[in-house]
């Protein structure tokens, strides 16, 4: 099968951020950590999506954001799309003292968007940034990826057209995967596990869901035959 060329921008305008926000969160509310900070499934979506919003807003100054912007058709075709059909939400790491401030608001927002549910989304950033690596240099932080389409490469081609950017700089790339098969799936880009695994406890106090943060050094560039 012929590989599918896949059209990839980078998001500019408040439209494309809302946009690409929309694709996380479209499938993010049916991940298991989404499911531990929002009980109820019927909210989970549209609470994803302000959160989601906030965080692609954030990245528009601080980082960036990559959309592809092709559907795959039958017989891997393709034509555009109106719609982004994958988005890539990556933050800077540039000065390890004084990482990426938090989102203008923050808290006023969380309580807004997030409603009860408010302080697990605050445990989690919390968490996250607790064991965000701080010894390994300046690095890009790939915060969300997700793709409409399943099995047509669209999360792959976002995820290697940036890691080939920070090959190029001499960057490194940390991650925080949501669950094993996400785990596998980046290690077959070079990604490597760090030591701890982050632990969700359920209301029992018992481990819930379990996440892992990964990193990836910059690879040097293959020599072409």
């Amino acid at each position: 099968m012929t590989a599918v060329e896949h059209t990839i921008e980078r998001a500019s305008t408040a439209h494309q951020v809302m946009l690409a926000a929309a694709v996380v969160a479209a499938r993010f509310q049916y991940l298991d950590t989404t499911g531990w900070l929002i009980g109820d499934p019927n909210r989970r979506g549209g609470i994803m999506l302000k959160n989601n919003t906030m965080w692609a807003e954030h990245a528009l100054v601080h980082g960036e954001i990559h959309i592809v912007t092709n559907i795959v058709l039958p017989g891997g075709r393709t034509r555009w799309a109106n719609v982004p059909q994958a988005a890539a939400i990556w933050l800077h790491y540039k000065d390890l003292d004084s990482p990426p401030p938090v989102p203008a608001g923050y808290e006023a927002r969380l309580a807004e968007d997030c409603g009860e549910y408010a302080d697990k989304f605050a445990a989690l950033d919390k968490l996250f940034e607790k064991h965000h690596p701080r010894d390994r240099g300046s690095h890009h932080y790939l915060a969300f990826l997700a793709a409409m389409q399943e099995g047509h490469g669209q999360g792959t081609a976002l995820l290697r057209n940036h890691l080939m950017l920070l090959d190029n700089r001499k960057l490194g790339a940390y991650l925080v995967a949501a669950d094993e098969r996400s785990r596998d799936l980046y290690a077959r880009h070079g990604f490597e596990q760090l030591d701890q695994a982050l632990e969700l406890p359920g209301s029992d106090g018992a481990v819930e869901h379990v996440m892992y943060p990964m990193w990836r050094d910059p690879q040097p560039r293959q020599p072409t035959s």
